[in-house]
């Protein structure tokens, strides 16, 4: 399991004091949709110039241009971009394109999709790199987490791995981690604490333990 860290409602000069703090235990340096549209493609160069050992995410979004505005986020130095799983598939099928060229990965994030079962099939036959089951920002306060639509998608998909994101923090992170998502997200649950790498580390540890378990079944 993979560690992201969604970079959002920060500027690009917290972004790397923030990643500064966490970087031991983060692997994926997500630049969020707020941070990617206040900045543009210089927030992507910057982190990759900065920290190169480390995976890029662009979170795009991309609902529309999929070749073209993939194609920006590669260029500036993104390891992967997301695409809505919402958008067509010719959209999607534009962003893996632009991925094999730049030798990149594509996620597909199905937040707002209405029916995974049916969504995800047609989705992981494009073949894209990762689905990402996502809780949106503005429903994760009533008490809505991607948790049990992670179960579903478990089920159904066969050859795609899997991501999970939305309202995670190390108070539910050990309801996720026994199902092995291969890209964690988290935002506010390190980035809002007041010791930001111990957040990070103490989820970290979670996904340790998991794996320990896993090796014990």
């Amino acid at each position: 399991m993979k560690l992201q860290l969604s970079l959002d409602k920060v500027n690009l000069d917290e972004a790397l004091v923030i990643i500064e703090e966490t970087k031991q235990s983060v692997d994926i340096l997500e630049v969020g949709t707020p941070l990617a549209l206040k900045y543009g493609v210089k927030a992507i160069s910057l982190l990759k110039q900065t920290y190169p050992a480390k995976e890029v995410l662009a979170d795009y979004k991309i609902i529309d241009g999929g070749q073209y505005e993939a194609s920006m986020a590669f260029e500036a130095g993104a390891d992967i971009v997301t695409v809505l799983g919402v958008a067509s598939d010719l959209t999607i099928a534009g962003t893996i394109i632009a991925a094999r060229k730049y030798k990149r990965k594509v996620m597909v994030d199905l937040i707002g999709v209405m029916d995974i079962r049916e969504r995800i099939p047609s989705v992981e036959i494009l073949g894209v790199d990762y689905m990402c089951i996502h809780t949106a920002m503005d429903v994760q306060n009533s008490n809505e987490n991607p948790i049990a639509q992670f179960m579903v998608a478990k089920q159904i998909a066969t050859s795609t791995r899997l991501a999970v994101a939305g309202g995670l923090n190390i108070n539910n992170i050990s309801a996720i981690v026994p199902y092995q998502p291969e890209i964690v997200v988290v935002g506010t649950g390190i980035t809002a604490e007041l010791d930001r790498a111990k957040a990070a580390a103490d989820i970290k540890q979670k996904f340790y333990e998991a794996n320990h378990a896993s090796r014990l079944l």
